[in-house]
This record gives C-alpha cells, structure tokens and sequence, in this order.
C-alpha cells in the first residue's frame, strides 16, 4: 500500500537497533504510530510481543491482520455451498481462504455509497463530479463491503476474518484507486491502473506469537497507560494530516456512510487532527509523550525534512537519557502514480534508555 512516511525501507535499519544485545526477542515493544503495521509485522516475525496503535481505524484493522492472525482462517461458520455461483462452480481451492475472495470478486456489481459518491459515473450531472474510481471498481467496493458487513453481523465470520477480507479489501482499493497515491484529492484523468479490474487477492500470513494488542487511540493518551520495554515511536513529520489523506480507507473501513464534504468528498475528520502535523504543536507532543510513556527505552523514527529539527530532538531525549542516533538514505516518497519513490532522503534513528 501506498503511504506517507512507510518504514518498509528502514526495517533493516531498525533490525539492527533491536538486536537481542539491546531489545532481548520477547520484550514487549509498543509501535504506538502503527500506520499500514510494517513495522509490527516486522517486530513479530523478530519474536517480540507488539503493542500496536493508530488512531486512524483503518490502520488498526490492516494491524490486526498482520498481528492477530499467524494462520489462515477456515471460516468454517460459511456454507459456500449456499453461495456457490460464478467463477466458484468447478473450480479446484487450495484453501477455504481462497474460495471466499474468489466468491467475493464474483459478486455482481452494486450502486451503492462507494459509487454514488466517488465514481465518475455515479457523480455525473451531481453537485460534485469525482473520479477516485471507475464506476465498475466503486461498484465492486459496495458489493464486497457490503457482503462483508453481512456476513459480519449474522455472525457468520470472526473477527479475524472479517478484518482479514478487509484488509484485502484495502490493498485491492490501493492497486486500482485514481489519486497520486493518498485520497486528498483525485486525479483529473483516469490513469491505466485505476481502470484495472479491482480483485481480492490472499494476504501474507505473519507467522508468529498471537498476544498482540491492537489499539485505537490518540498514542500521547494511550503512552500514559501502557507499559513496554521499547517505545518505536513514528510520528507525522510534516502538515499532511493522515485522517484527511486517508478519509477513503476510513470510510470504507467503518462503513459509516458519511456525508461527503466538498469536492473531494473528505469525510468528517478533524477530531482526528495530529498535533504532529503543526509546526507549533508538534515538538511539545513529541515532548510530552517522551516525559510520559512508561517504557525502558525509545526507539524515534524521524526524517530529516520534519517539522521537528534534528537539535530540537536531541534536546527533547536529553531530558530522559543519553540519545544516540544514527542516520539512513531511503528513497524520497513522492506523491505521483507514476514514481512514488524517488531521489533520497535521510531519516534519523533516535535511540535513547530511560533514566529520569
């Protein structure tokens, strides 16, 4: 999936921090930024014990998926043969798992929220005429959600497997969505890959320890209660606010059905605001979830473009420990269809042990 600040790159980075000699596999490791879960499923597959959180709903769900879950699902509370139709009869299934996304990219199309408010076609001659989908894909959205959600309330599938199928849900809605990249605003003209046919298609499973907690939660409020033996912290760097870049995935995620506002169609998100994302708040948050997140260590994830500076950090760390960092050059994310990653940037690695 496409995301502002992804630390898929910087895994091998991190890695090399959390060694045994530092963080010994088995310490519990809060990821209080979750964002898409890389770096969750990174710490499990590592053999820590994750306490993952974001305040986006969307991503508590993707972390879920990555945390949770250690094997396919069997859903066994579905009868498909009471579904069976389409592309389902004749075939041969390595697993359940795969019958149902089969079952589900076969469903017929539904005019629905998705369509009616973000397609093309469903906001021709509107007050607003928007273009994050095809109308055949915005309709796919409607039909699989909504089976989701049905299935999901007459207690048919577990939560494991409905966050799964959401999850999935979510990266196909990446694969084929009209923007450059976040859901800000879409893009004028349909691009080749948004007029791809969206289709589910099988997660990567993350074997592992399963007593991981998911939370959903402001990480400033959540860091006052939790106790860990390493803080990675991964705060917003710069003004994006993610509620509003993301406001697709939210929507669709918590199946809410809000009014859409403006031309763009952004849903109501500002209570969600991140006091990371403002010049003038952001090194007080910083500061204050350092003075009180009760955790043996800090592991800081932050780029050098940041709204924060480099001096600004290390005084902030100064006051709980002696911080040591180290620098690393990913490549720059830039918010275009057609490259999203390109030229360099450095991002900084703060570590620093707890001592006031």
């Amino acid at each position: 999936m496409r995301f502002i600040g992804s630390k898929e790159r910087l895994l091998p980075a991190i890695g090399k921090i959390l060694s045994p000699k530092k963080v010994p596999l088995g310490s519990v490791v809060g990821d209080l930024f979750c964002g898409t879960g890389s770096v969750s499923a990174f710490l499990k597959h590592k053999g820590y014990r994750v306490l993952a959180n974001d305040n986006l709903f969307f991503c508590t769900v993707l972390a879920w998926a990555k945390l949770i879950i250690s094997q396919e699902p069997t859903f066994t509370g579905l009868d498909m043969s009471k579904y069976a139709g389409g592309s389902v009869r004749g075939k041969l299934f390595y697993s359940m798992y795969e019958k149902v996304l089969d079952y589900l990219n076969d469903l017929p199309l539904t005019m629905g929220f998705m369509y009616n408010n973000y397609s093309l076609e469903g906001t021709k001659n509107g007050p607003y005429e928007r273009c994050y989908f095809t109308g055949d894909n915005a309709g796919r959205i409607d039909s699989i959600r909504g089976k989701i959600e049905e299935w999901s309330q007459a207690g048919v599938i577990y939560k494991d497997e409905k966050y799964l199928l959401l999850t999935d849900l979510l990266l196909a809605i990446a694969a084929v969505s009209n923007t450059a990249g976040t859901y800000g605003f879409f893009l004028k003209k349909l691009e080749p890959r948004a007029m791809k046919k969206l289709l589910l298609k099988p997660s990567m499973i993350v074997a592992g320890r399963t007593d991981h907690k998911i939370f959903n939660m402001d990480a400033n409020a959540l860091a006052r209660e939790l106790e860990m033996d390493l803080a990675y912290l991964d705060p917003p760097y710069n003004w994006r606010q993610y509620a509003a870049y993301y406001h697709i995935l939210e929507t669709v995620t918590k199946y809410d059905k809000p009014e859409p506002i403006g031309k763009s169609g952004l849903r109501p998100w500002q209570e969600y605001r991140s006091r990371y994302s403002n010049r003038i708040d952001a090194k007080e948050a910083l500061a204050e979830i350092v003075q009180v997140i009760k955790a043996k260590a800090i592991l800081l994830s932050y780029n050098m473009d940041g709204l924060i500076t480099h001096d600004e950090i290390m005084g902030i760390l100064n006051r709980v420990g002696d911080p040591e960092f180290e620098s690393v050059r990913i490549p720059r994310y830039i918010s275009s269809a057609a490259n999203n990653y390109k030229n360099a940037v450095e991002e900084r690695l703060y570590y620093v042990r707890k001592q006031k």
